[in-house]
């Protein structure tokens, strides 16, 4: 979802732009090292981001394409849950964070209505670290991809 508006010229656009990244559920069971012992703990981690990015494009009218380059801020909310095999206790954390990007593309406007779309996206400081508790020495961490390139569609209402 995004609007663009014309700067200077027609072909200089200044557009600002969100989206909803939404990360599988991912579940691993590791071995952990908790006061001396080692225990198996399955955990399973559920990310969001949602990304808002303000940037200028240039239009090159007579070849259809055009670069454009932003930069914006990523909020991101991680979901961890723990199980204790030892006594079958469940622990969540919710951790969120917001971290900078910067974004680069090319597009191609096939019609007035519809363009085809390379983005390339670079998210600075994208790890979100957590611990179960003080009392715990395992560190556990997620990390969206500090680099993302994407082909998309891109239409037009107007």
């Amino acid at each position: 979802m995004g609007y663009e508006s014309p700067l200077i010229s027609e072909n200089e656009l200044l557009g600002v732009r969100c989206g909803y990244n939404w990360h599988d559920t991912l579940t691993l069971t590791t071995k952990m090292n908790s006061k001396g012992l080692v225990l198996e703990k399955p955990f399973k981690n559920k990310m969001q981001s949602i990304p808002v990015t303000v940037y200028y494009k240039y239009e090159f009218k007579e070849s259809k394409f055009s670069v454009f380059g932003g930069a914006g801020a990523t909020f991101m909310n991680l979901k961890w849950m723990f199980v204790d095999n030892m006594d079958n206790n469940k622990k969540e954390l919710d951790k969120s964070k917001v971290s900078p990007h910067i974004a680069a593309g090319l597009e191609y406007r096939s019609s007035k209505l519809l363009g085809l779309l390379l983005d390339l996206k670079y998210t600075i400081g994208s790890e979100i670290k957590c611990k179960l508790s003080e009392e715990d020495d395992s560190l556990y961490f997620k990390r969206e991809l500090g680099f993302q390139g994407a082909l998309a569609v891109r239409f037009y209402a107007f």
